[in-house]
């Protein structure tokens, strides 16, 4: 019976990998550089016989460069490393004294992990659907985003504004609008009475659009009235700001599997310990930005108790991530799940994922620029401080989320699942709440 089942779910596995690789023109990556760079690629107007377009453009190119693989990362993030559903769902027994003896009393937490397994040649398979929309980047909303290119130094290079030219600055606001959609199809089977191994295959479908807003800030212009730089008009009277081309495209696929193995390592009285390992295989597509485009590891103990019709749980993981744009994690869950009646179950949880290790300094934003020169007039010395985005740098993005979710069981061995998910503080790229909501078939 077990076997004829997952023939069905590999079956629906294949559609949905068909489905997913969805035909894609340019990828969302390159269109997010288009975001950033199209206002810098323009040629700027200015004086007869001069150029000033290119002063913008080499060394902003490599910034603009910067901030798109912090925001892909931050993306990719979301994408890559979104909690799973828990490999052991329903009420678990123990075969081993060959009378099937109930090891739970409730369906199980959502994300978390516990230690029981679901039983040799036990088969348990689910889909999950969760929606992120993502608004939030450290804390400011992705549609009030402002980035700050400055003139490249033309003059003295060791004197940074001993020419006016140097203290005009391009102001580029993306507002940015990014989705992400994870269809989860999950299976995890019994091989023994203590071993469960398993598969996860999400399929995501990522949302980008942008309506960028370019606008010089002519310092030029603003103390002589007449401007070196400017998208169109004529010096005396200056076009200052451009609309850029808008993106709005979507690009679907799988995203990064996981192939997960736990084991029931300790059974005592009232108390229950397990190992979990999981690999998340590159699958999905990083130019895309459904995948982090690098295989990460995860170890994670468990722990887990049943006091009464209450079930706490405590997971903890180190995550390791391959690349150079990603840091390994510590990765901590703790919660519990309550049996409320015979059908529905409660489950509360506090998921953080804790970066460690050496900062990625490519991935930081550029620090303020200090411009301090006399001005045109001849007057008193001006000093600017340019930042070049309101976004704060951090020297990591610890990610810290509540969850709140309940469980409902029309039949022994069929359960719903809907789960909302809060932040508790502002690291990375975040959604205010991401549902979920799925349904968990145990054979």
């Amino acid at each position: 019976m077990a076997r004829r089942h997952l023939r069905w779910f590999v079956w629906a596995v294949c559609l949905g990998w068909g489905l997913a690789a969805t035909a894609q023109g340019q990828s969302l990556r390159r269109q997010l550089e288009g975001v950033f760079n199209d206002p810098l690629a323009i040629e700027l107007a200015g004086p007869p016989g001069t150029q000033h377009g290119d002063h913008f453009k080499p060394e902003n190119v490599k910034t603009s460069g910067r901030i798109i693989s912090t925001i892909s990362d931050f993306v990719a993030n979301n994408t890559a490393s979104f909690p799973l559903s828990s490999t052991a769902a329903g009420i678990t027994f123990d075969f081993s004294s060959g009378v099937p003896v109930a090891t739970t009393s409730s369906a199980g937490p959502i994300f978390a992990e516990r230690a029981q397994t679901l039983g040799k040649n036990k088969l348990n398979v689910g889909a999950n659907f969760s929606r992120l929309n993502l608004n939030k980047l450290r804390g400011i909303p992705t549609d009030d985003l402002r980035f700050t290119f400055t003139h490249q130094n033309v003059g003295d290079t060791s004197v940074f504004g001993d020419s006016p030219n140097e203290f005009d600055a391009i102001v580029l606001e993306p507002h940015l609008d990014l989705n992400v959609s994870i269809v989860a199809l999950h299976a995890t089977y019994g091989l023994t009475d203590r071993l469960d191994v398993g598969i996860a295959l999400p399929l995501v479908n990522v949302s980008l659009k942008a309506k960028p807003f370019a606008r010089i800030n002519s310092f030029t212009y603003a103390h002589s009235q007449h401007a070196n730089h400017f998208y169109g008009g004529t010096s005396e009277n200056p076009v200052l700001t451009l609309s850029a081309q808008s993106v709005d495209d979507v690009a679907s696929g799988v995203g990064d599997v996981a192939l997960r193995a736990k084991d029931n390592i300790y059974r005592g009285d009232g108390l229950d310990l397990g190992i979990l390992a999981e690999v998340r295989l590159p699958t999905g597509r990083a130019e895309d930005l459904l995948g982090a485009g690098k295989s990460s590891v995860k170890a994670a103990l468990i722990a887990s108790a049943a006091w009464g019709n209450v079930s706490p749980h405590l997971n903890l993981g180190y995550n390791w991530r391959a690349g150079d744009l990603y840091r390994d994690r510590v990765e901590l869950i703790a919660g519990y799940d309550m049996k409320a009646t015979d059908k529905v179950t409660l489950a509360a949880e506090w998921l953080g994922q804790f970066e460690i290790g050496r900062e990625v300094a490519a991935l930081r934003f550029p620090e303020p620029t200090q411009i301090q020169t006399a001005t045109p007039d001849g007057g008193e010395v001006t000093t600017i401080v340019v930042a070049p985005t309101n976004i704060p740098n951090r020297s990591h993005d610890h990610v810290m989320n509540s969850s709140f979710g309940i469980k409902y069981a029309p039949k022994a061995n069929v359960i719903l699942v809907a789960n909302v998910m809060l932040p508790v503080n502002d690291g990375g790229l975040r959604s205010n709440f991401v549902p979920t909501v799925g349904v968990e078939v145990n054979f």
